[in-house]
C-alpha cells in the first residue's frame, strides 16, 4: 500500500431509533470532515462506519415495541443509512452485522483464533440475574450506581465517566425491565485477560495522539489496573459464539466491534477493487484514525486495543483517537424517551445540508458539552452565512462576470498585496491544521474561514470608491480584485471538508476546473469565465426550525378538593 493513506473509523451507530443531532454532531460528521480534508490535499482516505445491529439496546427496544430484534435493527438501519446520505457523510460499505456473512465470518474466525491461542479463556464468575424476568443481566438490562463516579450507569460501562464495570459491582442494582433487585449466580463465559496487555496498551497510547480528556482517562485506568473483560454473554440477541464451552452464548457486541472494523475494511477493499486496503490493520504505512464519543473511550482505547494485540502483536493500531463530548438541547441531554430531541433527518428536510454541517461544526462539543439553541442556529445561518458570506461572494461574482477574471495575484506581489497574501496564507495554514487528527477542530476551522471571509469583505469595501467611478480596471482596483478572487478561492478550498456542496458551487462559479482541490494560488485551475450561481449561496432559515423544537410536556393539573 502506498504512503499517505488514511483509514478513518467512526463508532457504528446502534439501530434502536432514529439519529438526532446529538449523534450527528460528533463522530460521524467529524470523521467525514477529516476524510474530505485529506482528499482535498490529494491524499487517499476512506471512512468506514457500519451498523451495530447486535447491541442489547436493540433487543430492549424490540421488547418495548413488541417486535423482533431483527425487525427493529432493519427498520432503523435503513433510516440511519438514509440519514448518512442526507447529511453528505460519505462512508464506505456499511456492513450490517446481523446480515453480513463477511462480518460474521471474520468475527468468528477472530475469536476462534484467540481461543485456540489461549488469548481468551473460559472462566466461571458470579454475574447478575433477574429473579422475576429469569434473565441474565448485562448492558441495557441492568443499572445501578457507578463505583467510580457515583452516577447512574447501565451495565458494563458508565456513560458519565467512561469507566467499565462488571455489573455485580454496581451500587443499588436493578433490572431495567422490571425494577427487581438482581441475584448473583455463577456463569461461565469467555474472558479476555485485558490486564495482561496493560504494558503494551500503555506503550501504544503513549505514542498515539489522545486529547487531554483521553490522556487523563488512560492514566487513571492504567494506574488502577485494567479489568478482565467477558467477550461472550448468555443472552438471546447477538452473533452466536459457537465456540467450545459457550455454544449457547453470543459475542459481547463491543468486543465484536474490533474484528468488525477489520471486516468493514475487507469490504471496502473488495468494493473498490483495491486489495491493498484489506491489510490496513497490519500495514504500518496506513494511518488509522478513530472517532468516537468520550462515553465510548474505554472500548476503543483499551478493549479494542487489547483484542487486536491478542490477535496479532504486529497489528497496526490507531495513530490518533478523536473524541467529543455530549451535544445538548436547550441545556439538557437529548432524550428519545422524553421526546427531548431534534431528529437529524427532519432538520435536514427543511434546512440545506451544508448549513446544518456548518452550525454543527461551529458548536461541535470538542472539549466540553455544547448546546443546540434555535436562536443561535438561526443567527449562524442567517447572520453569518446568508448575511455575510452570500452577499460578498454574490457581489464579487457579479463583478467578475462583467470584468472577467483578473487571475491570481503574482507570487512576486509586493507591499500591501504581499502583506495581505501573507495574512491569507497564515489563516489558511491554520485552518488546514485544524483538519489534522492531532489538532482536529472544526470549531477553529469555522472561525478561521469567517476571518478569511471578512478579509474579502474588507477588500471589496476598500475599492468601492474606484468602482463608483465606473473604472474597475485602474491598477489598484485590478489588484484588489485579484486579491478578492484569491480569497474566494481559498474559502472554497477550506470550506470543502465542512460544506462540500457550497464549496463545489463556488469553485465552479469562480471558473475553476474539476473538483475542489488544494493548490497554490499561482496554480489555480481557472479554465473559464466566472459567473454567479443561479441562486444565492445561502438564504434565511428563519421560521424553519420552530416546528422541530421539542414541545413542553403536558402535565395534568392537581385536583384541589
Amino acid at each position: 500500500m502506498g504512503e499517505g493513506r488514511t483509514l478513518v473509523t467512526a463508532t457504528p451507530p446502534t439501530p434502536n431509533g432514529a439519529l438526532h443531532l446529538g449523534h450527528i454532531s460528533g463522530p460521524y460528521s467529524g470523521a467525514d470532515m477529516l476524510v474530505r480534508a485529506e482528499r482535498l490535499q490529494g491524499r487517499e482516505a476512506r471512512l468506514i462506519i457500519g451498523i451495530d445491529d447486535h447491541q442489547s439496546y436493540v433487543a430492549v427496544k424490540a421488547l418495548n415495541e413488541q417486535r423482533s430484534s431483527t425487525a427493529v435493527a432493519e427498520t432503523y438501519a435503513d433510516e440511519i443509512e438514509r440519514l448518512f446520505e442526507q447529511a453528505n457523510i460519505a462512508t464506505g460499505p456499511n456492513l450490517r452485522s446481523h446480515q453480513s456473512d463477511l462480518h460474521q465470518t471474520v468475527v468468528h474466525g477472530f475469536f476462534a483464533q484467540l481461543l485456540e491461542a489461549g488469548r481468551i479463556e473460559p472462566r466461571t464468575e458470579p454475574a447478575p440475574f433477574c429473579p422475576n424476568c429469569e434473565r441474565y443481566l448485562f448492558e441495557a438490562y441492568v443499572a445501578g450506581d457507578c463505583q467510580h463516579c457515583g452516577e447512574d450507569s447501565d451495565g458494563n460501562q458508565c456513560e458519565a465517566c467512561a469507566r467499565p464495570n462488571s455489573c455485580i459491582d454496581l451500587g443499588s442494582p436493578r433490572c431495567n425491565l422490571c425494577g427487581a433487585t438482581p441475584e448473583n449466580h455463577d456463569v461461565t463465559r469467555l474472558i479476555l485477560p485485558l490486564s495482561q496487555w496493560s504494558d503494551r496498551i500503555g506503550a501504544h497510547l503513549a505514542k498515539a495522539y489522545l486529547s487531554p480528556q483521553l490522556t487523563s482517562l488512560a492514566e487513571r485506568m492504567l494506574g488502577d489496573g485494567l479489568p478482565d473483560i467477558p467477550v461472550t454473554h448468555p443472552t438471546d440477541w447477538g452473533l452466536p459464539a459457537a465456540l467450545p464451552g459457550v455454544t449457547d452464548q453470543r459475542f459481547y457486541v463491543w468486543a465484536e466491534m474490533a474484528p468488525g472494523y477489520i471486516a468493514s475494511t475487507v469490504a471496502l477493499a473488495r468494493a473498490e477493487g483495491d486489495p491493498a486496503w484489506e491489510n490496513a490493520w497490519l500495514d504500518p504505512s496506513v494511518r488509522i484514525v478513530q472517532f468516537f464519543g468520550f462515553d465510548n473511550a474505554y472500548f476503543h482505547l483499551f478493549l479494542h486495543a487489547g483484542l487486536m494485540l491478542a490477535w496479532n502483536e504486529a497489528v497496526n493500531l490507531p495513530a490518533a483517537y478523536v473524541t467529543n463530548e455530549f451535544y445538548e438541547l436547550e441545556g439538557s441531554k437529548f432524550s428519545t424517551s422524553r421526546r427531548h430531541a431534534i431528529w437529524a433527518s427532519e432538520l435536514l428536510d427543511v434546512v440545506p445540508t451544508d448549513v446544518v454541517r456548518f452550525v454543527l461544526a461551529v458548536d461541535r462539543p470538542e472539549t466540553a458539552r455544547t448546546n443546540f439553541d434555535r436562536e443561535r442556529f438561526e443567527a449562524l445561518a442567517d447572520d453569518e452565512l446568508a448575511g455575510h458570506w452570500s452577499p460578498w461572494l454574490g457581489d464579487l461574482l457579479a463583478r467578475l462576470a462583467v470584468t472577467g477574471s483578473p487571475g491570481a495575484p503574482p507570487d512576486a506581489a509586493q507591499g500591501d498585496s504581499r502583506r495581505y497574501l501573507d495574512r491569507l496564507d497564515e489563516l489558511s495554514e491554520l485552518c488546514l491544521a485544524a483538519y489534522t487528527p492531532s489538532q482536529f477542530s472544526p470549531q477553529l476551522a469555522c472561525r478561521l474561514m469567517t476571518a478569511i471571509e471578512r478579509e474579502g469583505e474588507r477588500l471589496a469595501s476598500s475599492y468601492a470608491r474606484e468602482r463608483s467611478y465606473g473604472d474597475e480596471w485602474v491598477p489598484s482596483a485590478r489588484e484588489g480584485l485579484r486579491l478578492e478572487f484569491a480569497t474566494a478561492a481559498r474559502l472554497a478550498q477550506l470550506a470543502a471538508p465542512i460544506m462540500p456542496d457550497f464549496a463545489a458551487v463556488l469553485w465552479r462559479a469562480l471558473g475553476m476546473a474539476g473538483d475542489v482541490r488544494w493548490t497554490g494560488l499561482g496554480s489555480l485551475p481557472v479554465d473559464r469565465a466566472a459567473a454567479p450561481p443561479a441562486a444565492p449561496f445561502f438564504s434565511s432559515v428563519a421560521g424553519q426550525l420552530e416546528s422541530l423544537m421539542p414541545q413542553p410536556q403536558q402535565t395534568t393539573p392537581a385536583v384541589v378538593t
